[in-house]
């Protein structure tokens, strides 16, 4: 029946709402574990190279780095010994070639 049809129709909506909502919520999740890795990143750089460094280095993260970009980024903080090193593997991420 018409009544039927419009029940069901309004079930599957409610399904595809929460599935939708559902994925939403991830990709939130995961912006923000992003968001908080970059700034910890960003701390830990303050901590071993100073603010002007940290400050660059948070500027070449950028405002949605990769979770690969920031693995690298990691990998730099403990192999670089200088902040001009670090620097300069970080203009990396802004290269087009290797993003």
């Amino acid at each position: 029946s018409k009544a039927q049809a419009i029940e069901q129709g309004i079930e599957q909506g409610k399904a595809q709402g929460i599935e939708q909502g559902k994925a939403q919520g991830i990709e939130q999740g995961k912006a923000q574990g992003i968001k908080d890795s970059a700034a910890r990143l960003r701390r830990l750089a303050e901590i071993k190279f100073g603010e002007a460094v940290a400050h660059r280095f948070g500027e070449l993260l950028g405002e949605a780095p990769t979770a690969s970009q920031l693995d690298r980024a990691g990998i730099w903080l403990i192999e670089c010994e200088s902040g001009a090193e670090l620097l300069s593997q970080a203009e990396a991420l802004r290269s087009p070639s290797t993003s």
